[in-house]
């Protein structure tokens, strides 16, 4: 027994208690928490005000790169600083982790130190005062009359106090105690903040967020595959629904789910239904419509040279052009896929019926921001067709009618990998472009155009869906519109300790404001009834004690013909 005390008396022992025994009495400072909290009220603040890296490009060096240099563009060298100080990233940065660890550890020892003398004074609270402090207390009732020992216990009990009766010096005294465990709502309220904090530092830590975009019957794996190893999400079908205006009503998507080559759950997800797996929440982040399942077949051998599904995000301008004869017979009603640039304007070469040439046709955008159209014959004599119509305007050249009639933004994408023939020698750079694809549209199958240009041929090549084209060695067809699905694959690790950290917060705030405790000390002498007590402000305990004293089961103390007097302290 010698030896174990003297090893809990080492000098080593004493020191670590020491320090331990400090960096708990520093981390209970209520100041530190307070100032703690204030910087990270700062810090967020500064995370709303500040343009924050778009989660997508910050696991991208590029991308990451690319936003910077938009940042220089706008601020300086100023973004430099900003970018190596961690605020373009505040609720990423070691600043903001850092201080949500010490306001854990602060709120967790201000906890601990005040668990032991709270509890004392839950479980055994000081039931017996001194007169004087039923005579200074606030608030406080002092009434004159003579009032019946058991009319006061009962109505205390009917207002859901335990209370205890004793005799001392010659008069009856009374403890009453309310909801005396709310008071430990406060250790709830704490606990619930430790575990927010300490949920958000395992998520940002343990974490794990793979955004996917697949195309419909494609998969994608989940990256980094050391996270989940073999692990593949298959998009089997995506469907929408819109209601008659376009607009979009609901998404779902069916997904299969494999592991090593081996099937091991199909779920239908939608944004607000996810599914579940090994841990992970998988659901739709979004649904995109305009995606091109495109085939290229080499005619010298016959094979497949390609096949894929491109989503073709990007966007372009496109123009509806309508020529009418004399008569009102419309000979041409098309969404033109435009191409080149010539003098400023996008371009496309256009047969039209009726004219001896084809037709060169251009936007621009003209004085005060209104789209032009450009037309005018190739190679046309000084007195040929030549036109500039703003946008739903129409004028009249070569006995045609010709009409600006609409302006879309048509999805367009390139398409760096296609095959195509070179007439000269230099790498092509083909461009797919659809036209006439509105979202009412290819909600409900409707007809969209296909435009490949930069494949070799003197014009954009149309196809729509099953259609194919031959330009060169190659035989290019669209096979047909395919969805493209963003699909979100998540795992929180501190997910669990949020939700219960959330629930405990509110149940621990409840508890604190609708049920606080209230302690009640009494004396009932030969000079009367002495009533003081103690509760938050929130309860309004004057008016509760002058409700128990106005009651008529207490002798009748309100009533003059008794010679009562209430009175406050």
């Amino acid at each position: 027994m010698a030896t174990m005390q003297t090893a809990l008396h080492t000098p080593a022992l004493v020191r670590i208690r020491f320090v331990a025994a400090e960096g708990v009495r520093v981390l209970a400072n209520v100041r530190l928490a307070a100032a703690v909290g204030a910087g990270l009220a700062l810090l967020s603040l500064a995370g709303i005000l500040v343009p924050q890296l778009p989660e997508a490009a910050s696991a991208n060096s590029g991308a990451t790169a690319d936003w910077l240099d938009g940042q220089r563009r706008s601020i300086g060298p100023v973004a430099d600083w900003l970018y190596r100080l961690g605020f373009y990233d505040i609720f990423h940065s070691a600043w903001f982790v850092a201080g949500l660890a010490i306001l854990a550890l602060s709120i967790a020892a201000c906890t601990a130190r005040r668990l032991a003398p709270t509890w004392r004074n839950v479980a055994h609270p000081v039931k017996a005062v001194p007169a004087a402090f039923l005579d200074a207390s606030r608030p406080g009732v002092v009434c004159g009359a003579a009032v019946a020992p058991a009319a006061l216990e009962q109505a205390l009990r009917r207002r859901r106090f335990r209370v205890e009766a004793w005799k001392a010096d010659g008069s009856v005294w009374f403890f009453a105690d309310r909801y005396p465990w709310a008071q430990l709502a406060t250790f709830v309220s704490h606990a619930a903040l430790v575990l927010l904090m300490v949920g958000a530092l395992l998520t940002h830590f343990g974490g794990f967020t793979s955004r996917l975009f697949i195309a419909e019957g494609a998969d994608q794996p989940v990256f980094p595959i050391d996270h989940r190893p073999g692990m593949n999400i298959q998009l089997a079908s995506a469907t929408a629904r819109f209601d008659p205006a376009g607009r979009p009503l609901d998404y779902r998507s069916q997904l299969a789910i494999t592991e090593n080559g081996s099937e091991v759950k199909t779920c239908t997800v939608t944004a607000s239904q996810p599914c579940y797996y090994g841990g992970y929440r998988i659901r739709q982040a979004f649904y995109y419509p305009f995606g091109a399942d495109l085939q290229v077949r080499d005619l010298r051998d016959g094979r497949i040279a390609y096949r894929d599904s491109l989503a073709l995000t990007d966007s372009r301008l496109a123009p509806r052009l309508i020529v009418s004869d004399t008569t009102g017979g419309v000979v041409l009603d098309r969404t033109l896929a435009l191409s080149g640039s010539v003098l400023g304007f996008d371009g496309a070469l256009l047969s039209v019926p009726g004219l001896s040439g084809p037709l060169w046709v251009g936007l621009a955008t003209g004085r005060g921001d209104t789209p032009e159209l450009a037309l005018f014959e190739s190679g046309a004599t000084p007195g040929g067709l030549r036109l500039s119509m703003p946008l739903h305007t129409a004028a009249m050249a070569g006995g045609l009618r010709f009409e600006f009639a609409d302006l879309e933004t048509s999805p367009t994408a390139n398409a760096d990998a296609l095959p195509a023939a070179r007439t000269d020698g230099t790498p092509a750079v083909p461009v797919l472009q659809l036209t006439g694809a509105n979202v009412s549209q290819t909600s409900d199958g409707g007809p969209v155009t296909l435009w490949l240009s930069g494949i070799g041929a003197s014009a954009p090549v149309s196809l729509r869906e099953g259609e194919s084209a031959s330009v060169g060695d190659f035989e290019y067809t669209f096979v047909r519109l395919k969805p493209f699905v963003g699909i979100e694959v998540k795992k929180d690790r501190g997910e669990a300790l949020i939700w219960v950290g959330s629930a405990l917060l509110v149940i621990g705030l409840c508890l604190t404001l609708w049920v606080p405790r209230r302690r009640l000390w009494a004396r009932l002498g030969s000079d009367g009834l002495r009533i003081t007590g103690q509760a938050p402000r929130l309860a309004n305990l004057r008016r509760e004690l002058e409700s128990l004293a106005g009651e008529s089961e207490l002798a009748g103390l309100s009533s003059p013909k008794n010679g009562s007097q209430l009175g406050h302290n």
